[in-house]
């Protein structure tokens, strides 16, 4: 029996577009974050 897929909203070509600008949008704030939780050299982090 195979396994539903949990990612409800695909990946239509339009879909990985708006995941890419969602990214872009939001990379200065993941930036500070990562900054006040004291990201070191060496630590490995998701970024978009």
């Amino acid at each position: 029996m195979s396994e539903k897929d949990p990612y409800l909203l695909g990946y239509r070509q339009a879909e990985q577009e708006r995941l890419e600008r969602q990214a872009l949008e939001l990379a200065s704030e993941s930036e500070w974050l990562f900054d006040q939780i004291g990201v070191s050299e060496g630590w490995r982090v998701a970024t978009h």
